[in-house]
């Protein structure tokens, strides 16, 4: 794979895990701590994906997602959400609010990666 990539993530653990499986398969990520900075950044940085935490202290996941798909410059932007609710509603709630796909943490990285290749390759 190839391409840049912005993962929005807050807890480190689980970001430095994303990021060496990500770059281990061809891509550059760009870890982005802080989500209210995060769209200003994604729309400068133009990547071919971006990961959200839906659950962001300040701004959640929904708002970057819809701020995102409302800009000209982020609307086709691959979008893949992760929560740590897996109940139907929290499934449909980042679907409408603009993701791609939705994952459930904790992650299943080989998922993740699998994910990711299909979002890329569509």
């Amino acid at each position: 794979m190839q391409g840049s990539l912005v993962l929005i993530e807050q807890e480190e653990e689980i970001a430095t895990v994303i990021c060496d499986i990500l770059t281990a398969a061809g891509l550059k990520v760009v870890w982005i701590i802080e989500g209210s900075t995060a769209v200003e950044q994604i729309l400068l940085l133009q990547p071919v994906a971006v990961i959200v935490d839906m659950h962001l202290p300040g701004i959640d996941g929904v708002e970057i997602i819809q701020q995102l798909r409302t800009n000209s410059n982020g609307k086709n932007i691959k979008i893949l959400a992760l929560t740590t609710s897996n109940t139907k509603i929290d499934r449909e709630y980042c679907y409408a609010a603009g993701a791609n796909e939705c994952l459930m943490k904790p992650i299943n990285l080989e998922y993740l990666l699998s994910q990711m290749i299909n979002l890329l390759t569509q």
